[in-house]
């Protein structure tokens, strides 16, 4: 399901079992501000606490109903920090584990309980590295393959078996 807020600003994101979020970056830096989720049993939406750090341009996954925003920008710094969403408590905890590298603009995705991260910039350039994060061990990020060419922006899915990274850009143009 993708969800749209009803401010112009909005980015459809996350989906899982059903249940659909969305984040609202409406402040005049393009930081989030407000995520939401809406109520199934009603037509309102529940707003949901805000990020440990404020960011832009972060990859975002959901798993067992439980949120994960990886890298992005503050304030024009490149971030290598994992946040956790619990529904439970409603709060965001920041993940002691860095990624190996800062990444903004970053892909993700989760296959068998593996966090994926595919390009992005380091806000000098466009990377064609990767690295995963077990969701088992949550002790550190291991490189991945690289990707044949640099990209940030894109877009990704996965099924059961594979992670499709789709669409994006480098410096020279739209991939």
């Amino acid at each position: 399901t993708i969800h749209m807020s009803p401010s112009s600003l909005s980015t459809p994101n996350i989906s899982e079992n059903g249940h659909s979020m969305y984040i609202d970056t409406i402040d005049d830096n393009y930081y989030v501000t407000n995520l939401f989720s809406p109520i199934l049993t009603s037509d309102k939406d529940i707003p949901l606490a805000s990020l440990s750090t404020a960011r832009c341009g972060f990859g975002i996954i959901s798993t067992n109903n439980t949120i994960f925003v990886v890298g992005g920008y503050d304030r024009g710094d490149c971030l290598d920090t994992i946040e956790q969403f619990n529904p439970i408590d409603g709060k965001w905890t920041l993940l002691s584990v860095p990624m190996t590298s800062r990444r903004g603009r970053v892909s993700a995705a989760i296959i068998n309980n593996k966090i994926y991260v595919y390009g992005g910039s380091n806000g000098q350039q466009e990377l064609n590295t990767g690295e995963y994060f077990d969701l088992q061990s949550m002790d550190k990020w291991s490189p991945i393959k690289d990707l044949a060419t640099p990209v940030a922006h894109g877009a990704t899915c996965s099924d059961d078996s594979y992670i499709y990274l789709i669409g994006g850009c480098e410096c020279d143009g739209d991939i």
